[in-house]
C-alpha cells in the first residue's frame, strides 16, 4: 500500500520492495526486506543536470529493525555543512588506538565549545599519544 501511495503521489517515482519467505516452506508469509525508493521529481532532476553520481551516505539502524540506510546525494547543496559523527571518528581510531582513554579524550575535544578549548583537549590528546594526535589532526577541526 505504501510503494502504491508513493507511486501514486510522485509521478515517475520507482519503488522496488524485496521480499522472502518464512524459513517454514508450508507459511504463505513473506516479510520485508529491504526497499529501494526513487522520487520521481529527485530522478528527473538527476537526468537534467547530466551530473554524475556526486556521493553516497549510510546510516545503521538499531533497534527491533536493524539493518543500513544507504543514501544517493546530488550536489545540490553546496553550502551544506558536512560533519563526522564523533562514533564514526572513534570506531575509526579504535581500529588503529585501543582503550577507553582515548574515547574520553575525543570527546574532550569534540565537545569543545570554543577554539581555545579544542586546542587545549587535543593537546591533552598529544600528551597522550603523538600518532593518536597526529591521526586525528587530519580531520579539520570544523568537523
Amino acid at each position: 500500500d505504501y510503494c502504491h501511495a508513493l507511486k501514486k503521489a510522485n509521478l515517475n517515482t520507482t519503488v522496488k520492495i524485496d521480499v522472502y519467505r518464512a524459513h517454514n516452506p508450508r507459511e504463505n508469509v513473506r516479510r520485508f526486506k529491504r526497499i529501494y525508493v526513487c522520487l520521481g521529481a529527485l530522478k528527473d532532476g538527476f537526468r537534467a543536470s547530466g551530473r554524475q553520481l556526486l556521493g553516497l551516505d549510510g546510516a545503521f539502524m538499531k533497534g527491533n529493525y536493524p539493518g543500513q540506510l544507504l543514501t544517493a546525494l546530488k550536489d545540490l547543496f553546496p553550502a551544506a555543512e558536512h560533519i563526522y559523527y564523533v562514533r564514526h571518528i572513534h570506531d575509526n581510531m579504535n581500529l588503529i588506538y585501543k582503550g577507553g582513554h582515548y574515547k574520553e579524550l575525543l570527546w574532550k575535544c569534540a565537545t569543545a565549545t570554543t577554539e581555545v578549548h579544542f586546542e587545549r583537549a587535543m593537546d591533552e590528546f598529544k600528551g597522550y599519544n603523538i600518532l593518536a594526535h597526529e591521526w586525528l589532526r587530519k580531520i579539520p577541526p570544523k568537523h
